[in-house]
């Protein structure tokens, strides 16, 4: 999905920002009330959201590739400042083809999905993973292109964030938020971490969601929820991530609320009386 150039209103010069990503910047569920938006509205901004449900890396650079080589010299033409680009990584494994929507790979795919894979595109989902995929290539070829990506934007004096949803590989770089949303979301109301950080110098980490201990804490205080098999942050968790951005990417937002407090926020969820005097519901 990408919106707001098909019908954009020529004479609207307000600055815009740009977000790239997959389900957590997607919000498929309910769009108007996802973090991008609450952030585009509170500082009047237009947003344009390039994001897909299920996505690879190498797809949302495609598109990335596409906003710096088109978009940004037609804005910089119509005098549009672009406020910032935020990009959510997704899983190093994600493997698709951006033409082809139902041809997205994943570590664990269902049977199911496992054989319509096979049956429409001929493609053996466990054979891929066994015998071909290579994840060290793919994680070091993402952390390079990360880095080129930073340096060609700070070039053209636009700043750039990146951020990954659900811990599962935090990519070493100045421009990367260096907790997942996951931890930030938790923070000390979990406190069962349930990462592993190995291969030092390499930053990963490793978390398998159906065990979890925090994604479960998450579920159980209304933050995530399944949507059509995926794990979707829910309206309360995208003003959380909002806060969260506006509070870290200090380059592109300029006015964040005051909220890093265990009171006004982060055990707020623990806390009754907390939630009726600041409806956080």
């Amino acid at each position: 999905m990408e919106t707001f150039d098909g019908g954009a209103d020529v004479t609207d010069l307000r600055p815009v920002l740009i977000v790239i990503g997959g389900a957590w910047t997607l919000a498929e569920d309910d769009p108007k009330k996802s973090w991008a938006q609450i952030l585009a509205d509170k500082y009047n901004w237009r947003l344009k959201n390039i994001s897909f449900k299920r996505v690879s890396n190498d797809t949302l650079q495609y598109h990335l590739n596409k906003v710096i080589i088109r978009k940004l010299p037609e804005y910089k033409k119509r005098g549009i400042k672009v406020a910032g680009i935020i990009f959510e990584i997704q899983h190093i494994s994600n493997k698709d083809d951006f033409e082809a929507a139902s041809r997205v790979l994943f570590l664990g795919m269902t049977d199911e999905q496992k054989f319509n894979q096979q049956y429409w595109h001929k493609i053996d989902v466990d054979d891929y993973y066994k015998n071909h995929h290579n994840f060290w290539v793919c994680y070091d070829r993402f952390k390079y292109q990360i880095a080129v990506f930073d340096k060609l934007l700070k070039l053209e004096g636009i700043p750039n964030y990146w951020w990954d949803g659900i811990d599962n590989h935090i990519h070493p770089g100045g421009r990367l938020l260096l907790n997942s949303m996951l931890t930030e979301l938790t923070w000390n109301e979990c406190h069962s971490p349930d990462s592993n950080l190995e291969t030092e110098g390499y930053g990963l980490r490793w978390m398998n969601e159906e065990t979890s201990e925090r994604v479960k804490f998450c579920v159980k205080t209304n933050l995530l929820h399944t949507f059509k098999n995926q794990l979707h942050p829910t309206p309360k968790a995208h003003k959380r991530i909002a806060m969260v951005m506006e509070y870290s990417m200090h380059d592109i937002f300029k006015s964040p609320y005051y909220y890093l407090t265990k009171n006004n926020m982060r055990q707020s969820i623990y806390d009754d009386e907390h939630r009726k005097e600041t409806d956080d519901k």
